[in-house]
Formats: C-alpha cells, structure tokens, sequence
C-alpha cells in the first residue's frame, strides 16, 4: 500500500513539473512567434550611447564592432571602455578609431569593491549626456535594425528598459558547446517569464538609471543586469523583453568553461533577482523526483504490481516527450526568427544520441551549479578573483591587467 501510495506521489510530482514547464514554454513561444510577426520600423530615435566595456579579447569583438558601427540609426555613438591600455583587445579597437561615433575610454579600478566591468560602467556613466544608455556585449554580433528596435519601447513613458536575448548556434558540435547551447535553450523561457533582463543587450533610460540608484548599486556589485528588474519594480516602471531580438553567438566552450558560465548566470540571478529561490526549486525536483521515479517503477515491476507500474511508466514517457517537444519547439522558433533577421545558421544544432548526451550532461551540470552557487563566496571571472560577502559588499582580490594576444580561437574567454 505504502508502495502505491508513493506512486501516486511521484506521478503528480511529474504531471505538476510537465504542466508547469509547458506553461512557461508555451507563453514564451507564443511571444516570439507574435514579436516576430509585428516587427517594424519605428520613427523613435533619441540620442543613445552605446557601452562596450571589454577585458581580453573575445573571438567576435571585431566583428562585434563592426556591426555596431553600422547601425541604421540616426544618433548615436559607442564607448568602449577598458581597465588598462595594455589590454590586448585596445589595439583591435584603436583600428576602429577613426570613425567619428567610437570613443575608447580607460577606467583603472581605484575602488576594489565591485567588479571591472561594474567599475568601466559606473565610469562611462559619468560623461553620458544622451537619454537613452545600451549595454552590450563583445560577443554580441548585431545586425542594422538592433539597436532601433532595442531602443523603441522606451517610447512608452512607463517602460524603462528594454533587453533582448542571446542564442548559441556553435558552428562545431563539442560537448561544452552542446551543454552551453541546450542550457540557454532551457533557460530563455524562464528569462522571460521571470524578466531577468540580460547586459549584453539592454537599453536603459538614463533618467531611470540615474534617479533610480541604479549608479549607486552599480558601484558595489559584481554584475550589472539582474538586478534592473529590482529597481524599475521600486520605481513603479516596468521592464520590457523583446524575445525575437535573439543576439547569436557561434563560439565554442569547453565543458569546464560552460559549467563556469553556467554557475556565472546563476550566480548573477542569486544575487541580485527574486526569482533565485524558484530555480532553485524546480533544479531540486527535478534531481529528486526522477531517481526516486526509477527506482519506484523498478521495484514495482519486481512486486508485479504492472498497472501502476505502467501508470508511473506513462508519466515518465510524459515528463520526458515533454522535454523532446519543447527542445524541437525552441530550437525551431528561434532560428526562424534569426533567419528572418538575416542571420546565417551554420550547420544544424546537435541530433540523436549527440543531443541526448549532451542534454543529460547538462541536467547534470546544471543542478551541480545550483548547489555550488548556494554556498559560493569566491569567483573568478576574465583573469580576476571576487569575494562574495553579500550581494551589495564584492572584494576585488589582486588586480591586474588582462595580458595575452590577441584571439586566434573561437572560444570563449
């Protein structure tokens, strides 16, 4: 009886996960499919700076730069912004100085309780005259509509941020590669839903960033884009996210590379976003109910109990249809909207038993990552270690420019 009595447990544990997980990727889909067929021009163009701020050379940041620099945008101008001259990126982008929009600026550290890049940001905010500020990022290939179409909903007076996404099409099928592309995958409905907005792709009303004290966290904190949701919401604004705004990346990553990214994004939300705590629910249902669901269905096969041995077994079949049917619906939903962006999808993402050894690695990594994350006090990210005493208190270890060539690879740093 004890033993039917789990059963039942279990099933509904699985039906209730289906259900959820469906509901989060259905909204989601449904969004994109609806931003993709209203996209269009818009006549609200104000002035708008653009900050790169870059430590080590990222294999696209040519590139990158090249696509920022030819926007179909009226006024506007870019800032990359550096924490020393000896880095090796400054002379790729020293290329690109004589273009009047591109302004290189060099913001050393002189405070070591936020990160580089919360300290290169803080700084270019200081000199940004133009009411709209974007975010970027230099793995960041953007095509000549992006920035026109990030910036339009900030026309509406209530919304003060707009963010888009980005999308991982490795052009070769590593394993690390595979892991990072159906992480992200699984991720970017729940970005959604939960709006957590992304810095490689977020416009911000400076009035917003400035009255919101939006500066002032920025200059204590290790990452800059979670926590934006936090401050609209005290503002009474609202943010916007732009699903069909997909931003690809085609590098590659190692598996110890993307579980460090992983545990990045993660940590990011853990600090500075409410919706943590429900991450790290679904992470640890999924990693109990599942083992536990075997071993059931094992034993009652054993007890010849077959009926709900069939029943538990259909629920599984579910639980993971479900998984294989939201994996095709994405994948396929969103490179129709990169292609429709003119964007060139090399090859053909991971099939068969590559994509289920790769999607299995990646439950794997990812649940590993939430349990690392909730008791991470140190990071190390782009060559710099960080201690972690609270989300508003980061210590700076050591200091040092970013040395090295630059990229010949087309992996991530």
């Amino acid at each position: 009886m004890l033993l039917i009595y789990l059963t039942g447990v279990v099933a509904t544990v699985l039906v209730f996960l289906v259900l959820a997980q469906a509901a989060c990727v259905k909204y989601y889909l449904i969004n994109l499919r609806n931003a993709r067929s209203n996209v269009a021009a818009d006549d609200f163009h104000p002035p708008v700076t653009v900050v790169l701020c870059l430590r080590g050379c990222d294999p696209a940041l040519e590139v990158c730069l090249q696509s920022l620099l030819s926007q179909r945008y009226e006024n506007y101008r870019v800032i990359c912004v550096f924490d020393s001259a000896q880095d090796p990126a400054f002379a790729q982008v020293t290329e690109f100085q004589d273009d009047p929009r591109l302004e290189i600026q060099i913001a050393p550290p002189t405070q070591y309780h936020r990160s580089l890049k919360c300290n290169s940001l803080v700084h270019a905010c200081s000199s940004i005259e133009d009411p709209v500020i974007v975010l970027v990022d230099a793995d960041a290939t953007v095509d000549q509509q992006w920035l026109s179409e990030l910036v339009a909903p900030l026309k509406n007076p209530h919304v003060v941020a707009s963010s888009a996404n980005r999308w991982f099409l490795p052009e070769t099928r590593e394993l690390g590669s595979c892991v990072r592309h159906f992480w992200n995958l699984a991720a970017a409905p729940q970005m959604f839903v939960y709006q957590v907005t992304w810095g490689g792709s977020l416009a911000l009303k400076m009035e917003f960033v400035r009255e919101s004290g939006l500066i002032e966290a920025w200059s204590k904190s290790l990452f800059e884009d979670a926590t934006v949701r936090r401050f609209a919401k005290q503002a009474g604004k609202q943010v916007v996210l732009l699903p069909a705004l997909l931003i690809p990346n085609n590098e590659s990553i190692t598996v110890a590379g993307a579980a460090r990214w992983i545990e990045r994004q993660l940590l990011d939300t853990k600090l500075y976003h409410a919706c943590f705590p429900w991450v790290v629910v679904h992470a640890f249902s999924v990693l109990i109910t599942l083992p536990v669901a075997l071993g059931v269905l094992l034993t009652l096969v054993l007890s010849g109990l077959y009926f709900w041995a069939g029943l538990l077994g259909i629920t599984l079949a579910l639980f993971f249809g479900f998984y294989i049917w939201a994996w095709q619906q994405l994948e396929n939903q969103a490179r129709a909207a990169l292609r429709e962006r003119g964007c060139r999808l090399e090859g053909s993402p991971p099939r068969g038993i590559q994509a289920l050894r790769a999607i299995a690695l990646t439950q794997i990594i990812y649940t590993w990552a939430v349990v690392r994350v909730l008791f991470k006090k140190r990071v190390s990210w782009r060559g710099i270690d960080y201690l972690i005493k609270s989300p508003f208190d980061i210590e700076m270890n050591g200091y040092q420019p970013m040395v090295g060539k630059a990229a010949k690879t087309n992996e991530s740093i």
